[in-house]
């Protein structure tokens, strides 16, 4: 028996659909038609195309192009899938190697990757314009080599230079260390400093205190109590009235050297450790009751001039540089002042320190308040 369509009459053969019938599905389809992706992380397929979500037809809903239903296929028992064939809700990780930090680097082993320290002090360079870019205008006045930064510990050994331009103050210390460079750099504005505070002057240093004594015991030790011991044994008196001699004499020079020599307090401190080493194998190698007296008193003497040689290489020369800006905080900003008992650094007067400290303060006003005149009143030839 043959079939008609309901709405326009035309014969249709059996399962089939008619085209006023197809129509209408089409635009069914356009009307669910999935709103464009703005974002292209949640856009699905590779080539982020805005595709739609789907439609209904005569068979029921029908999955749009790479979308996913999200839910079981009676036929297939699968889960749905997008018409590229992937699933735009799963979310894939993926591992990259490129962020990575070595296990090595990361706990400090091996070589450091900066230890060139070719020209490492930048002797007889100006900070401006050759270690630092200039800025527009800005003229080199001068430069002072105003310091020297050292620590034992680190095995750091650093040259601090200081320049003024006309337009910036900038200090700059550089050097090496154990491993390789070491570098640092201040700058201030010259239109906001407010003053300039330079200290030249000594601090006590306990580790070198520490070092000194060590040294000392030692020696003395070493000399007074274990030679002392096997010349007092001795059953010779001809070798034991020797070194007795030996050690007075050894004794009285050292004494006298300390009241000769200048300065050179860690030559000092030895020379005095082993007069005091000799004096102590004197005064337990003799038996006489006059000479033990006398090689006594020499000892006693010794130990003091010892004891002030050892605080004499503790003191160390000490600098430290301030600048006051014009800003609201009252502190100064310290670009040096380890002055520090426990202090592992220590900043030593450079060549012309003494220069700074009189030129400094008056340099900077005149360039602010005179501009041009100032700066040629004080440029470098």
């Amino acid at each position: 028996m043959a079939k008609f369509c309901t709405q326009c009459g035309r014969p249709l053969k059996d399962g089939e659909i008619c085209t006023c019938q197809q129509k209408k599905n089409n635009a069914a389809k356009m009307e669910y038609t999935a709103p464009e992706q703005k974002d292209n992380s949640n856009t699905a397929g590779p080539n982020n195309e805005q595709q739609s979500a789907g439609y209904f037809d005569a068979n029921g809903w029908k999955a749009g192009a790479g979308a996913s239903m999200g839910k079981t296929d009676a036929g297939s028992g699968q889960q749905g899938q997008a018409g590229n064939g992937t699933d735009s809700n799963t979310f894939t990780y993926s591992f990259s190697t490129a962020d990575w930090v070595p296990f090595g680097k990361l706990l400090g082993f091996g070589e450091s990757e900066k230890n060139d320290v070719t020209g490492c002090f930048e002797r007889g360079k100006k900070i401006v314009p050759e270690l630092v870019a200039p800025c527009e205008q800005e003229i080199p006045v001068k430069q002072y080599d105003i310091c020297n930064a050292r620590s034992k510990i680190r095995g750091v050994w650093q040259e601090g230079r200081l320049q003024v331009t006309n337009k910036r103050i900038l200090f700059r210390m550089s050097g090496r260390s154990w491993i390789g460079r070491a570098m640092d750099y201040k700058e201030f504005n010259i239109d906001e400093v407010a003053g300039i505070s330079i200290s030249n002057g000594v601090r006590f240093s306990i580790f070198d205190f520490i070092i000194g004594l060590l040294i000392s015991c030692v020696i003395i030790l070493l000399f007074g109590a274990r030679f002392g011991i096997e010349v007092a044994f001795s059953s010779s008196s001809i070798f034991r009235g020797l070194m007795f001699l030996i050690s007075n004499i050894g004794g009285l020079a050292a004494i006298g050297s300390f009241f000769i020599v200048k300065k050179k307090y860690f030559i000092k401190l030895l020379i005095m450790s082993l007069a005091t080493g000799l004096l102590t194998m004197s005064v337990i190698a003799t038996r006489s009751v006059f000479l033990h007296g006398f090689s006594s008193f020499l000892s006693i003497l010794s130990v003091i001039l010892t004891i002030v040689s050892l605080f004499l290489f503790a003191l160390k020369p000490s600098m430290s540089i301030m600048v006051q800006t014009k800003c609201e905080s009252a502190a100064p900003i310290c670009i040096l002042s380890p002055r520090s008992v426990v202090s592992v650094t220590e900043v030593l007067p450079g060549d012309d320190a003494d220069i700074a400290i009189e030129e400094l303060g008056s340099m900077i006003m005149d360039i602010q308040k005179f501009g041009d005149y100032g700066i040629k009143k004080w440029k470098e030839d």
